[in-house]
Formats: structure tokens, C-alpha cells, sequence
């Protein structure tokens, strides 16, 4: 009977090791950070008209997290027919990382964004933060969104939403966070296009 050499039951097993632990198996996309990176721009929702509102000082204030699984925000469903569910999760808070980008947004849009003291302030909820992965990366917001004046009455209160849909290598963060990305840009220019929200920014 052959020996089979020592160096070569080392380089079958390293190699045994590398499938199973890099192609049968990816890496879990589990609670990594969440970072800002959109494919659109400003530019593609064409010229907003906020000159009205753009005068009032707007608070923004954190939005409530109603989600079941804060931590939760994508899903790999490529061979859900196999049982295979790949999940994405985030170690830090979405609502913090949603109310942020959403100041810095309406900021860059010419809105004046104060910190405390608003002669308006908005809350509100986040309903949906996720990307549905399958043949493509489905990303989508939804938000509940109140505008209240200083002395606290409501001015405007009602959903907000967004999607995108983007194409990438299978269960890649950078794609999750394109499409959440997109996602949430979507959400606040549509917000900034709706004419009675904007009349409630400025007081209205």
C-alpha cells in the first residue's frame, strides 16, 4: 500500500478547510457598522421649491425605533427553496443612523436644521429599514413621520417611503448599504416634494 506523503494530506486538508469556510459557507454578515453610501444624488429628484420653509429653524429629533428586530436590516433569500436564509445584522442603532442622514439631507437641501429650541419639530417612527436580497439587492424605508409647531400643535403627521433596487455579487455589505442607502435618499426627497409636508415645515 502507497504512503501518501505528509505534505500532501496538509494541502487536501488546508484546501477541505478553505471550502468549507469560504465558498460553502460566507462569511455572516452579522452585526456590522452602518455606513452611508448612495448611488443617487440630490440632482435626480430635480429642483425642490422650499423657499418658505427654508425660513424656519426645524429640530429633527431621534426617531423611535418600532421594529421588532432593530438589530435586523437585510435578508440573503437566494435558496430560501434550499432552507438557506442568510441574515444582516448591525451592532449600532438604525433610528440614530436614519434621524442623522435625514438632518443632514434637509440641511444640504437648504432647510435650517438646529439641534434644539425649532420653531417646528419633527418625530416620528421607523416602520421599515431592510433589503430583501434574491435575484437583486430590494431595499426599503418606510417611516411615520409628525410635524408639530413650537407651541406643539400638529401640523402635518403621515407616512413616508422609499425604495431602490440595485444588482451586485450575492450578499455583499457594500450592496446592502447602497440599497438602504438609495433607500432612505428616496424617502426624504419624496418627503421634501410633498407640498403639504413643506407647507407644514414652514408653519403653515
Amino acid at each position: 500500500m502507497r504512503r501518501v506523503p505528509i505534505i500532501a494530506i496538509i494541502l487536501i486538508g488546508w484546501a477541505l478547510g478553505f471550502v468549507s469556510n469560504g465558498l460553502a459557507a460566507p462569511k455572516k454578515l452579522s452585526g456590522i457598522p452602518l455606513i452611508w453610501k448612495p448611488t443617487s444624488s440630490a440632482s435626480d429628484y430635480g429642483v425642490l421649491n422650499l423657499t418658505d420653509a427654508s425660513r424656519a429653524r426645524i429640530e429633527i429629533r431621534e426617531l423611535a425605533d418600532a421594529r421588532a428586530k432593530p438589530e435586523l436590516i437585510g435578508e440573503n433569500r437566494d435558496k430560501e427553496d434550499e432552507g438557506i436564509l442568510l441574515p444582516v445584522t448591525t451592532s449600532e442603532k438604525p433610528a440614530a443612523f436614519i434621524t442623522e442622514r435625514l438632518r443632514r439631507i434637509f440641511s444640504d437641501a437648504g432647510l435650517d436644521i438646529v439641534d434644539s429650541g425649532g420653531d417646528i419639530v419633527v418625530s416620528g417612527e421607523v416602520k421599515r429599514f431592510f433589503v430583501l436580497e434574491t435575484s437583486s439587492y430590494q431595499g426599503e424605508v418606510n417611516l411615520s413621520i409628525t410635524v408639530k409647531g413650537k407651541k406643539g400643535a400638529i401640523l402635518w403627521s403621515g407616512a413616508a417611503g422609499g425604495a431602490a433596487t440595485r444588482f451586485g455579487r450575492s450578499y455583499k455589505a457594500e450592496n446592502y448599504y447602497e440599497a438602504l442607502s438609495d433607500s432612505l435618499m428616496d424617502t426624504a426627497y419624496k418627503l421634501l416634494q410633498n407640498e403639504e409636508f413643506v407647507k407644514a415645515l414652514a408653519g403653515k
